[in-house]
């Protein structure tokens, strides 16, 4: 079966980590994939998304950014059409981005089934936190592109009840909770190992012994790491600490209320 890979994600943080993994699962399940997306990720040749520069979306008015989002289904429908065409892929396996109808109009072109990955309701979440210039046209946009797809895989129940609220049949909703390569991890006894990651990280000798609860990427206030600094101010975790590998948009905060 070949499988025909879509995503819009640009940044090399726990997006990256979980589009590797899942793509390594299909082929480890015997599949062959072909991946289109903005940027090159050194894992295969394959078709990719080239030409423009996204980055310079974060420097644009909202309104604009949202007009650009957009615009990005119309410029990748004709491209993943192609592709599904001349790789007679099987079918298109989308990773959910906010705006994006491509994939859908591209599988229903080409006649082709598409299975949606869903692991945030992109509206809700963008409502609440940078904000939407066009909500009532974002909320139909997302709505169709739900109702598209022949499959709809979140990653918890809750998501996909509401997904089933939003018009998604409960039949076409597939539940695929995020998981963890428990071997790309040291065995609780390697000393040596963790000493190792604990000089890579530049955690101090003063924090040997105690828990640490870590979060890796590019963090923002909606990660809500505000709620883990409350936590270790408890009694229960005085002796816990918060690593975080990466930065963000959140850090200044993050170290003011720490301190």
């Amino acid at each position: 079966m070949k499988i025909l890979y879509h995503h819009r994600t640009q940044a090399e943080d726990g997006q990256a980590v979980h589009i590797r993994a899942m793509q390594q699962a299909f082929r480890d399940a015997g599949c062959e994939v072909r991946e289109f997306a903005l940027v090159r990720r050194g894992t295969e040749s394959a078709p990719r998304a080239t030409g423009r520069s996204w980055n310079a979306m974060a420097l644009v008015p909202r309104f604009a950014r949202e007009l650009l989002e957009y615009q990005y289904g119309r410029w990748a429908r004709p491209r993943l059409a192609r592709v599904l065409d001349e790789e007679r892929c099987d079918f298109l396996y989308e990773r959910y981005a906010f705006g994006n109808e491509g994939g859908v109009q591209a599988a229903r072109a080409c006649r082709k089934p598409i299975v949606l990955e869903v692991n945030s309701p992109m509206v809700l979440e963008l409502s609440k936190t940078r904000g939407l210039s066009f909500p009532r046209h974002a909320r139909r946009v997302e709505e169709r592109i739900f109702r598209a797809a022949d499959r709809v895989c979140v990653v918890t129940r809750v998501l996909g009840d509401m997904l089933v609220a939003l018009g998604v049949e409960p039949e076409r909703i597939l539940v695929t909770q995020n998981g963890v390569h428990l071997a790309a991890y040291a065995e609780p006894g390697d000393s040596a190992a963790r000493a190792t990651a604990r000089e890579a990280l530049r955690i101090p000798p003063a924090l040997d012994g105690r828990v640490l609860l870590g979060f890796v990427g590019y963090y923002r206030p909606w990660h809500r790491l505000d709620l883990v600094l409350e936590a270790l101010a408890t009694r229960e975790l005085a002796e816990a600490a918060l690593v975080l590998v990466g930065e963000g948009p959140a850090h200044e905060g993050l170290v003011a209320r720490a301190k």
